[in-house]
């Protein structure tokens, strides 16, 4: 396997908040949780707070100045995340996807 150099990159966080939307499904939201008793945020979806193989990501980046916002089954965005999706979710939803706060809600104009 060849090496990324990954040196051009800052590794300390970013100093305004970034948000970051994670578009996924199952696996996506048990990486996200934190290691726990199984919890949702949003109730029968999988996005969620705590799960026995839970990765902690989630608070890792909110520690490091990211805020996350995550899209799943059950929404235009989250649906169909297979990579021969891409190009048409790209395409043909991006405005949605940079407005993105959970599932189908937008963040407030005044927020954007």
């Amino acid at each position: 396997m060849k090496e990324i150099d990954l040196s051009t990159y800052r590794d300390s966080k970013p100093e305004q908040r970034l948000r970051l939307l994670f578009i996924h499904h199952s696996c996506g939201g048990q990486w996200l949780a934190d290691k726990g008793e199984a919890k949702d945020i949003l109730a029968d979806t999988c996005i969620i707070a705590s799960h026995p193989n839970g990765g902690g990501l989630r608070a890792l980046l909110q520690q490091n100045n990211y805020e996350v916002h995550e899209a799943v089954y059950k929404s235009v965005i989250g649906d169909k995340t297979d990579v021969s999706d891409w190009n048409a979710k790209f395409r043909d939803k991006m405005g949605e996807i940079l407005k993105c706060d959970q599932q189908d809600s937008l963040y407030k104009e005044s927020s954007v």
